[in-house]
């Protein structure tokens, strides 16, 4: 699908091995400017062949699965209503996916009912209900995972439901690796009835939730305070610098994730574990030092040679003005670029004449 708005109705898949995808599902920009505002229907046992990738999907409401499984990746789930998501059995594959501003009585970004969803790697913020949980529900789903999410500043009006964060009745779904932080009541960030979700190294606001033993919380990585994020984007919150607690102290069940880009642009994963929530912390490269060879003595050396002696290695890039230089050159095994001040224009290279002996 070519970048635009493509408006309502219901869209069946119809049992069919199809994915709808954007013209570039890679780029943010060419996914949040296509815009469908239908209905998505997965009701007749599709397989993981059949999906979305790279839609903002904005409608009433907004994906229903029943009984199928998926493939739902790189999408923007904005402003839907009563859900963005709700899924009957199936098990689908949900990841990579922003869920942002959506309303509904509860649970308004994801619910699972039933079946074995896999949700990872997707960013959940700025959702309200009008009761709880904030974000996402998930009933009888034992083969569940909701592995590595982000689920940050969503809101219930209501907060006599329970699961100011995600709300499990029945089952034991595996909530692992993820940032829930300030949906409401930070002792009710998970909910468990007549649930026994297995909780393994989340960032937490508090180990003293309601349904659970703090000790037990403890024993299984899981963490408390602030995990340090900065909103980078509408809806995306990142992990601010290294001193967070979340950096290297995620979950290995997501390794499927390896080498793939996080909703940031970052590649998932670094340092050989993966981060705690939905993106990976990475630092902010040095800028390179810029060192300047020319003849009249006006920039920081007269000759390449000593420039090249000069330098750490470090990625130096060496800038040769305009002009006849008739030296030996030694790399001396640095890492180093040695260019001319404008390697596009054909003028600046014919001006920039290098007559070398050596290596």
């Amino acid at each position: 699908m070519t970048p635009g708005t493509y408006p309502g109705g219901a869209v069946h898949f119809r049992g069919k091995a199809v994915t709808l995808s954007s013209r570039d599902p890679a780029d943010p920009a060419v996914v949040e400017a296509t815009i469908v505002q239908a209905s998505f229907q997965f009701l007749a046992g599709e397989t993981p062949e059949a999906g979305l990738d790279g839609l903002t999907v904005t409608a009433w409401p907004g994906l229903t699965i029943d009984g199928a499984s998926p493939t739902i990746r790189r999408c923007r789930f904005v402003a839907n209503s009563p859900y963005a998501i709700r899924c009957l059995d199936g098990a689908p594959l949900i990841e990579r996916c922003l869920f942002l501003d959506n309303l509904g009585q509860y649970a308004p970004a994801i619910r699972c009912h039933g079946g074995a969803a896999v949700i990872r790697n997707n960013m959940v913020a700025g959702n309200i209900a009008e009761a709880e949980p904030s974000a996402s529900y998930c009933g009888q789903a034992s083969g569940a995972g909701i592995l590595q999410n982000a689920v940050v500043d969503n809101s219930a009006a209501d907060t006599g439901f329970g699961g100011a964060a995600i709300l499990c009745i029945s089952g034991g779904p595996l909530i692992a690796g993820n940032i829930l932080i300030g949906n409401g009541d930070e002792a009710a960030a998970i909910a468990a009835f007549d649930a026994e979700p297995r909780v393994v190294r989340n960032a937490l606001g508090t180990l003293d939730l309601d349904d659970f033993d703090r000790a037990a919380l403890a024993a299984d990585g899981n963490l408390e305070g602030d995990p340090g994020l900065v909103e980078s984007s509408p809806g995306v919150w990142v992990i601010q610098d290294a001193a967070s607690p979340c950096v290297d102290a995620g979950v290995h069940l997501a390794g499927g994730l390896f080498g793939l880009a996080d909703l940031a642009g970052n590649s998932r994963i670094q340092n050989g574990r993966i981060d705690i929530g939905a993106c990976e912390w990475t630092p902010t490269p040095p800028t390179p030092i810029t060192l300047v060879v020319t003849h009249d003595g006006t920039g920081d050396y007269t000759t390449i040679q000593a420039a090249i002696d000069a330098a750490a290695g470090a990625g130096e890039i060496i800038v040769v003005r305009p002009g006849l230089y008739n030296e030996a050159i030694d790399f001396r095994g640095k890492a180093v670029t040695v260019t001319g001040t404008d390697p596009a224009d054909p003028a600046v290279v014919a001006a920039t004449v290098l007559r070398i002996s050596g290596s």
